[in-house]
């Protein structure tokens, strides 16, 4: 299945114009173990900012991709 997200991320400007921001994007499953579902990262670039966005005085660097897996063992004793 083809998972596509739109996001935004609030911009804390406290220290314009030095600033650098952070937007971190967490994806995962509550109704299935990691047996179940694999997230996958599509294609050498798989993140890509639509045309019509621009930042004046911005640009978007480092877009980095990581692929993490992590178990509650809560929630693993209770589905079995």
């Amino acid at each position: 299945m083809r998972l596509t997200i739109q996001t935004n991320c609030p911009m804390h400007l406290r220290k314009y114009p030095l600033d650098k921001q952070a937007c971190p994007l967490v994806i995962g499953s509550f109704a299935y173990t990691a047996r179940d579902v694999l997230y996958q990262w599509n294609g050498p670039n798989p993140v890509a900012v639509a045309d019509d966005v621009t930042l004046s005085q911005y640009d978007y660097l480092n877009i980095t991709l990581a692929n993490n897996t992590e178990t509650d063992s809560k929630v693993n004793n209770f589905l079995g």
